[in-house]
């Protein structure tokens, strides 16, 4: 909760700042690594970093922009057809800025009219069920054609629990973004 608060304070004034997106990644990660030289700080738990995908999505059609810092990759759902976005050049995470050459790459893709975006965190992807199979997302979404993200969300979590038997053993989230079909009036 402390490294969520710190990482979202930080955004906020760089956000205010109007920073582009490479600026913005290399503001939160400097952001972390302070977190974890201050004494009593979160690094006193052993953990040293924080994944992260920062994406900037247009209000309107348009290119989505993202710099992966060691975090799940995306996926968007077209038609119901799941596309996994992997960055070409992902960044390390969050908090290990220092151990590498800042240098962030961004990459882009379509969020077009009638799609979902689904960002997730690992305890989706980890999701094991009784013989230890992991939770195929891309897979388990193929053909699925919903495009309300909370009617999605909803058959999301059904089928992740009926995968798991109905109870998970890690924290798992997912946020799904809509962009809708029709101009809105």
């Amino acid at each position: 909760v402390h490294d969520a608060a710190a990482l979202l304070g930080a955004f906020r004034a760089a956000a205010r700042r109007r920073a582009s997106l490479g600026e913005l990644v290399a503001h939160l990660d400097r952001s972390v690594c302070s977190e974890l030289t201050e004494p009593g700080g979160p690094g006193r738990y052993g953990e040293t970093f924080i994944t992260a995908a920062v994406l900037d999505i247009p209000d309107e059609d348009g290119r989505v922009e993202m710099i992966a810092c060691g975090h799940p990759p995306p996926v968007v759902l077209r038609d119901g057809r799941p596309t996994t976005v992997d960055a070409l050049h992902p960044a390390p995470p969050l908090g290990l800025g220092d151990l590498t050459h800042r240098r962030y790459h961004v990459h882009s893709f379509p969020f077009d009219p009638g799609d979902l975006l689904m960002l997730y965190t690992d305890g989706v992807t980890e999701a094991r069920d009784a013989g230890g199979v992991f939770y195929p997302l891309a897979e388990r979404v193929t053909g699925w054609t919903e495009k309300d993200p909370g009617l999605f969300l909803d058959r999301f979590r059904r089928d992740l629990l009926d995968h798991v038997g109905g109870h998970l053993d890690d924290d798992a989230v997912m946020i799904v973004i809509g962009r809708p079909a029709t101009p809105r009036a």
